[in-house]
């Protein structure tokens, strides 16, 4: 039989309003989940006792620069990589109601839960230092009414993950330039960096998405930026194939980009 956190778990990855209702109703807590940051953190760090850490290469710089949701498991370059698939189970097992609710994008069960309480800036265990909240679920899905709807009830926008990454990242990673200009209209800071120094710019060009680089150039965002490692948005761009990269290429070199050197 499920036990509570379970079941709040799964009423709120369905939307099923009337569940959620019927479990808080008897007790439930709005911000269970089914494993604690504590036994997540004991977990992993068993599982890298033996493990040996990545050496520095060009290919681990290319790895270290790629979006919040696929770099994650890298746990920041600071630790060496554990089993993937035992992370990404401790990372469903860490969401609250409200995260697996957000991710779904079930803005009534949310509401449901933000009323009863719902911490809108818990935070689920990612690796070993994992700190994702639901606004950068949110951001990442493009929801802007849920954007709007965690921000009313208390959601810190500025809020970063275990690679200092903001929802406003996550959002330009995930390519809905509506997400992203919302949150530069409530005050998210556009040019916020991640522990190697990346940008929403330079993050948007390596994932192919043209229209938010577009929107952050004309918000007046540097095209000549450059990350800690000397690396400049071109260098992010050149990494995306295809048409999708000439045409960043392209937007970046007539905002004025230039080539190192």
């Amino acid at each position: 039989m499920e036990n509570r956190a379970s079941e709040l778990a799964r009423a709120a990855q369905k939307g099923d309003v009337a569940r959620l209702r019927q479990l808080l109703g008897a007790g439930a807590d709005v911000n269970a989940v089914e494993r604690s940051a504590e036994e997540i953190f004991a977990e992993q760090m068993r599982s890298i006792t033996e493990a040996s850490p990545p050496k520095p290469s060009l290919f681990w710089r290319i790895v270290r620069l790629l979006p919040a949701r696929l770099s994650g498991f890298l746990f920041g370059a600071k630790f060496a990589l554990v089993d993937l698939r035992k992370t990404l189970h401790s990372y469903e097992a860490s969401k609250t109601p409200l995260m697996h609710a957000v991710e779904h994008g079930h803005t009534d069960a949310v509401r449901l839960l933000l009323e009863a309480g719902a911490n809108a800036n818990a935070t689920a265990t990612w690796g070993i230092t994992g700190s994702r909240t639901a606004l950068m679920l949110a951001a990442e899905k493009g929801n802007t009414d849920m954007l709007a709807l965690l921000l009313e009830y208390g959601a810190n926008i500025h809020a970063v993950d275990e690679v200092e990454q903001s929802a406003f990242i996550y959002a330009a990673v995930g390519g809905n330039v509506a997400a992203v200009q919302y949150l530069a209209q409530r005050g998210a800071a556009m040019d916020a960096r991640d522990d190697v120094g990346a940008n929403a710019l330079m993050l948007a060009s390596i994932s192919g998405n043209a229209d938010v680089v577009q929107f952050l150039l004309a918000q007046g965002m540097d095209a000549n930026a450059v990350d800690e490692e000397g690396d400049s948005v071109l260098v992010y761009a050149a990494q995306c194939d295809g048409k999708r990269g000439a045409e960043i290429v392209r937007l970046l070199r007539d905002a004025g980009a230039r080539e190192a050197g």
